[in-house]
């Protein structure tokens, strides 16, 4: 199953993921959701004023929804990797090949991982330890995480961390209490979702 479920019930719609809807093409395109982003972003800090070093960590296998969902929420993670330092994305071989149009541009460091436990969590916690560097040569951090496990609360350990979550009802409680902030996809998607529903 997708993440948020409750758009089944809110707005009838399927919420299966990675089912092909057969339908036209949707009226609303990824410039659009890019638009959207950016103005919701507006309101939904991710990064705390400094001079730290931003790091985004984006773990794929969890944005996984219906197309035009995924299309929505990659949207709005490239517009928050425009303002990071470095981004990284990780998930599994499939995931990553359904995101990749998307990602391929020089957005960020892209990680395929195998389909073991925690596979893509780990890769972009290594990716984030050497980035920031060891010893004396550490540099101050921010860390926004899109994700809802709870490996990622370890971050907290080296930075702030923001959590962007798929569906905060969902979320780790030991990652939602080691952020200093937590936002929610859904709030974004919502009135997405319901332009998509209103042009079908």
């Amino acid at each position: 199953m997708g993440l948020g479920g409750d758009y089944v019930h809110e707005y009838g719609a399927l919420d299966y993921e990675w089912i092909d809807l057969q339908a036209d093409e949707p009226a609303l395109t990824f410039s659009d959701a890019e638009v959207w982003a950016e103005q919701w972003l507006a309101d939904h800090a991710m990064w705390q004023p400094g001079p730290a070093e931003r790091l985004l960590l984006v773990d794929l296998d969890n944005l996984r929804a219906e197309p035009a969902r995924l299309r929505d929420r990659l949207a709005l993670v490239r517009v928050v990797a425009r303002t990071a330092d470095r981004a990284f994305f990780a998930g599994e071989t499939a995931t990553v090949a359904r995101c990749r149009a998307a990602l391929d541009d020089g957005i960020g460091t892209i990680l395929t991982v195998g389909s073991g436990p925690d596979a893509a969590d780990l890769a972009l916690l290594e990716a984030a330890r050497r980035r920031r560097g060891s010893g004396q040569s550490r540099r101050a951090v921010q860390f926004v995480v899109v994700s809802n496990d709870h490996i990622f609360a370890r971050v907290a350990r080296h930075g702030t961390l923001t959590l962007l979550s798929p569906d905060l009802a969902a979320a780790s409680r030991q990652l939602r209490a080691a952020s200093t902030r937590a936002h929610d996809v859904k709030t974004y998607e919502r009135p997405l979702t319901a332009a998509l529903l209103r042009s079908a």
